[in-house]
């Protein structure tokens, strides 16, 4: 079912190319952020939505590339959540990510042998053509 298949975006902002967001989506999902911080009766107040409108304050559009398209949900979620913990969170003080989840199963992802994560990282990675991840990691 082609409709049931995912992509992972990324938000960069336009001015220092550094990440501040990760996502799964499918159809227009990687422009609801947008969406939602321009709408005038919003009153979300988070830092990735505090972030964006800064950013069109500015007169300017986050960048947002989806860097693997056509992937199930499942590993779509493996994916983001290896995704994040690369690059790292804000607010856990390692990195530039607004995500306050570890990514699409959020805090129901199951814990896993170190081991186990590091094959399943490689394979997904590998799968999906996205080895160069570290590329999308900046300095925080």
């Amino acid at each position: 079912m082609i409709n049931d298949l995912c992509y992972i975006y990324i938000y960069f902002d336009p001015t220092t190319n550094i990440p501040f967001y990760v996502g799964v989506g499918k159809n227009g999902r990687y422009l609801s952020h947008i969406k939602e911080a321009t709408r005038k009766s919003s009153g979300t107040q988070t830092y990735k939505i505090n972030k964006i409108r800064s950013i069109l304050d500015k007169g300017l559009t986050p960048k947002i590339i989806k860097i693997a398209e056509g992937l199930d949900r499942a590993d779509a979620y493996e994916l983001e959540e290896l995704i994040i913990s690369m690059i790292g969170r804000k607010d856990l003080g390692e990195g530039s990510l607004a995500n306050l989840t570890a990514g699409g199963r959020g805090v129901s992802a199951i814990l896993l042998k170190e081991s186990t994560k590091i094959k399943r990282k490689e394979t997904i990675l590998h799968k999906y053509g996205v080895e160069n991840i570290s590329q999308a990691k900046q300095t925080k």
